[in-house]
């Protein structure tokens, strides 16, 4: 600007001969010199090492300011001042606790909610309901197995009234043990004596003859037609002629014959259904429906105790010697009906 005030001197509007004059003397009084301004400083660039001098000198100031403040405060404010500090503290640290406590007892609720939820709303009806069922199928069973022991128990009355209600050669229980024990008896009988070795197949075909032996009992006349005795005295004499073939099949290489060879389960089957051939029983449907029981019963016990094929065969023959005392009552019950039919029409 200087400059330029220098080179460029103020102009004087008006051209009068006055202000020429004017503008000469001073010209003439003033000479021309000419002063150079220094150079302006450029402005200062940002750098991190400046600002790091600004942090530590704001730093000093605050520090400064903090022992000043010290030195003008009193004991008395120092106390205050650390008893508001102590105060705070306590304060914060309080609330702080509180905070925790309020969210632990909150997440601790909502953790166990849905656990109190399940339990109430799940488990419980749920175990209510199992309970009962429970209960029930416990009386259900218990029910079951009184029942079981009522009808164990009558089919062993039924099977002591049979057994002892004939005590003859025509006796129920005569298949029973001949079938079990005499084939068993001839080949244990082997090793005390010196007998040959079809001793077991003719002591097993003897007793076949013997129970399938023909009834005794006369027709009145040869005109007179079949009664049921008739039949079964000639499917007895069948089972007879089929004695020889069985013994000439078996044949004598092996001691064991072909009853030898039948379980004892299978042998109480054969007896039950020689007595009922014997008794004139083959046609009755409850006589076939007692054999399909045993036949079950045989089939799917359970064989892996120790005791079980003692008690297969005590049931069997139970069964057995229960419905033959059945078929015996319902003979019976139908020779009374014929008597009383027969006394009215007379």
């Amino acid at each position: 600007r200087e400059r330029k005030l220098l080179l460029d001197p103020p102009q004087v509007s008006s051209k009068s001969p006055e202000s020429d004059k004017v503008a000469e003397a001073h010209t003439a009084a003033k000479p021309l010199k000419l002063e150079v301004s220094p150079p302006l400083e450029e402005p200062k660039r940002f750098s991190p090492n400046n600002q790091k001098q600004n942090g530590k000198r704001k730093q000093k100031r605050q520090q400064e300011f903090a022992k000043e403040k010290r030195a003008e405060s009193t004991p008395a404010d120092e106390q205050e001042e650390s008893a508001y500090r102590g105060l705070g503290t306590v304060v914060g640290v309080a609330a702080s606790g509180v905070l925790y406590v309020y969210e632990t007892c909150q997440v601790v609720y909502e953790f166990f909610h849905q656990y109190i939820l399940w339990v109430s709303e799940i488990l419980l009806p749920a175990l209510k309901q199992s309970a009962l069922l429970i209960a029930s199928s416990a009386l259900h069973s218990l029910r079951g197995v009184f029942l079981v022991l009522f009808a164990a128990f009558h089919t062993y009355s039924f099977a002591a009234d049979e057994t002892l209600a004939e005590l003859n050669l025509e006796s129920a229980w005569i298949p029973y043990v001949a079938l079990v024990y005499a084939p068993t008896a001839a080949r244990h009988m082997m090793n005390f004596v010196d007998l040959p070795q079809f001793t077991p197949h003719l002591v097993s075909s003897a007793v076949l003859c013997f129970l399938f032996r023909p009834v005794g009992v006369k027709r009145v006349s040869p005109s007179a037609k079949p009664t049921p005795d008739d039949l079964r005295n000639i499917l007895l004499i069948c089972c007879q002629v089929l004695i020889p073939v069985d013994l000439l099949m078996d044949g004598f290489a092996s001691v064991n014959t072909g009853i030898m060879t039948l379980c004892y389960a299978d042998r109480l089957l054969l007896a039950y259904l020689i007595s009922v051939i014997r008794k004139g029983w083959i046609l009755s449907p409850f006589a076939w429906l007692s054999f399909s029981v045993q036949c079950l019963a045989s089939l799917y016990f359970p064989w892996r105790h120790i005791l079980a094929e003692p008690i297969l065969l005590f049931v069997l023959f139970s069964i057995g010697m229960a419905s033959l005392n059945v078929l015996r009552s319902l003979e019976q019950m139908k020779q009374r009906a014929k008597k009383a039919k027969s006394l009215a029409t007379q």
